[in-house]
């Protein structure tokens, strides 16, 4: 939807949206994209986003989230579960509203150690959600909701037990 001239989100149409999702595949050239604009969109209270893997660009986007937001996805492929940085989004500490969601095809098991992660097998019901929104029964942004919830309560109760011991 945006071309190469016009890679931000400081266009008109922008201006009242409140969901926004958006996916950059591999080669997509999101590195031009100026996520900073993303913070002038006061309505925003959910976005999601898929950016080539080979681009470590998620940290800037999350800097850029208006404060209006209240869920954020980020959809990564077969990452690396090791990686610190992913590990610390996934744990929350870089942004509490962040979750990440997997998809992949390959055993879930490797990545067992990252709690409060989503985890989808195809792209397919992913865009069904998209394009379909009012025939789910539960959408990806209830389930991210839901984690954000989990993770916040596993983070308060964690702050409890160093203040108790």
């Amino acid at each position: 939807m945006l071309d190469s001239s016009a890679r931000h989100f400081s266009l008109p149409l922008f201006r009242q949206v409140t969901h926004l999702d958006i996916y950059c595949g591999i080669g997509s050239g999101s590195e031009n994209m100026d996520w900073r604009t993303l913070n002038g969109l006061k309505h925003l209270t959910h976005f999601s986003v898929s950016l080539d893997p080979d681009e470590p660009s998620y940290e800037d986007v999350i800097r850029s989230i208006p404060a209006s937001v209240r869920i954020m996805i980020l959809y990564l492929v077969d990452f690396d579960p090791k990686d610190q940085g992913i590990q610390a989004i996934a744990d929350g500490q870089i942004d509490d509203r962040a979750v990440i969601c997997l998809v992949t095809r390959a055993p879930l098991d490797k990545y067992n150690k990252l709690a409060h992660i989503l985890a989808k097998t195809s792209w397919q019901g992913l865009r069904d959600g998209w394009r379909y929104p009012l025939t789910l029964t539960q959408s990806i942004w209830a389930e991210a909701e839901l984690a954000v919830v989990r993770r916040r309560l596993h983070m308060a109760q964690a702050r409890g037990d160093e203040l108790s011991g």
